[in-house]
């Protein structure tokens, strides 16, 4: 990023950080109303910039002329498959291209830019194993960024981030959505230390016992094995704040962390469509949405709205995205929603209950030597050309990687081989573990579940 770019962003953080509410003060009416105005905003963005939503809405009635009369459920809901499908006529900046979009994550040497100079990527295949690229603006980013620091990481007034060492568990090698968030950190001189969820849990503990961190961010399964190590007396670390998230953080997770490390660890509720969406705060009150910048409808099968505390599927609109608009985005979550809390310290609405997916490890113990391999290593699988991966163990040192590919060629399954190969390399597994490939048309979902399962252990069904 050029130093006039970067000093432009700093400045902006600063000023939102500064400027931006006070949230304690604030009413329901009042996140209503911004809520509003936003959805306003941006609906007028997009019909004026992307060709996708122009085209969209106009074959619903809808126009820069009647947005003020509209309910956002008179607008169409849209999914990662139609958004994917027409990216460069959805996003608003037609210098982006999907296309050079994919040269740029598939460039392990570009992890750390930005596209173009100005602009993060996030990629990731999800937990349905559809592959989805999501572009946003530094500046846009900058409103998120102040929510990391004043209400998660709840470090105020703001010099205090300065003397902070924040270390990130988890998924590193690529545009993740929870990696790249928390290492933005570092262009503000904050000492920030990536820990890959691929390397040996001897190696984890030997680099957080090195960089003593006050922030601690990690999924919240791995959080679960460093608080075993810690009780252990292998780790010996005294982080003043832990957040999870990536995965569901259970009560088993909450109470072993809080043994070990005597801090209450909070979980962040976040996407690649949306960096955060709802958080657990200092407050302990429960999961807030930020719905001042975003909006979860939760609807039945039939897309009607459930009623409050009760399930349904959600959908999303990222109300601070100007790049790549997502209104009425369909997600793959099913959550429960208070729309109307009392007793809280913030006025915002309130998640509930997340029915996440909760994968198994992919673990094998062969030969006396241990190895689990995180499930998200699975969901973050990034290969040019691969469209789904499921991974099934079938004995223990042994698995099979089945794969769809978008573009059957050879070179994509010498990468997919180069890469789970490199995963074993990260786990000193070589030679212990060995696995095969197998193509097929399609993976379909479980028949029991109706869910997309990325790590089957299909010893468990023999046994």
């Amino acid at each position: 990023m050029r130093l006039s770019r970067r000093l432009v962003v700093k400045g902006d953080f600063l000023k939102k950080y500064h400027l931006g509410p006070n949230y304690s003060r604030f009413t329901v009416d009042d996140i209503r109303k911004v809520q509003r105005q936003r959805l306003g905003n941006l609906i007028a963005h997009a019909c004026n910039h992307s060709d996708f939503y122009r085209e969209l809405y106009k074959s619903h009635g809808i126009n820069a002329e009647n947005i003020c009369e509209l309910q956002i459920t008179d607008l169409p809901i849209v999914d990662k498959n139609l958004i994917m499908d027409n990216f460069n006529e959805v996003v608003c900046n037609k210098a982006i291209k999907k296309e050079s979009l994919s040269a740029f994550i598939n460039d392990p040497a570009r992890y750390n830019e930005r596209f173009m100079g100005k602009y993060t990527v996030i990629h990731t295949s999800g937990s349905s194993g559809k592959m989805g690229i999501f572009v946003y603006d530094d500046k846009d980013l900058n409103a998120i960024n102040v929510l990391f620091v004043k209400y998660i990481f709840n470090v105020r007034p703001l010099l205090k981030m300065l003397p902070q060492r924040v270390a990130f568990l988890g998924a590193v090698n690529g545009h993740y959505a929870a990696y790249t968030a928390v290492s933005r950190y570092r262009d503000y001189f904050i000492k920030f230390l990536p820990v890959s969820v691929e390397t040996t849990l001897d190696q984890v503990i030997r680099e957080l016992n090195s960089f003593q961190p006050t922030i601690l961010v990690a999924y919240s399964s791995m959080l679960y094995h460093m608080a075993g190590a810690q009780l252990e007396g292998k780790l010996h670390i005294n982080p003043q704040a832990i957040n999870t998230g990536g995965e569901l953080l259970t009560p088993r997770q909450r109470t072993a962390a809080q043994e070990a490390f005597g801090v209450m660890p909070r979980s962040i509720y976040g996407a690649s469509e949306s960096i955060i969406i709802g958080a657990e705060t200092a407050y302990n009150d429960g999961m807030y949405l930020f719905n001042d910048w975003n909006i979860l409808e939760t609807l039945n099968d039939q897309d009607e709205p459930v009623p409050t505390k009760t399930y349904g599927h959600a959908i999303l609109t990222n109300l601070y995205n100007y790049v790549l608009p997502l209104i009425r985005y369909r997600m793959d979550d099913v959550l429960r929603m208070y729309r109307n809390p009392v007793n809280k310290k913030l006025p915002f609405e309130v998640i509930d209950g997340i029915e996440g997916r909760t994968e198994d490890f992919l673990q094998f113990n062969t030969g006396g030597k241990n190895v689990a391999i995180h499930p998200l290593v699975f969901v973050e699988f990034h290969v040019q050309g691969l469209r789904q991966i499921q991974v099934i163990k079938k004995r223990e040192d042994y698995f099979i990687a089945r794969i769809s590919l978008s573009d059957n060629h050879d070179s994509t399954i010498e990468a997919v081989q180069h890469r789970l190969q490199e995963i074993l390399d990260n786990q000193q597994a070589t030679g212990k573990v060995s696995f095969d490939i197998e193509v097929v048309e399609e993976i379909p979902n479980d028949p029991l579940t109706g869910k997309y399962k990325l790590v089957v252990n299909d010893m468990k069904s023999k046994a």
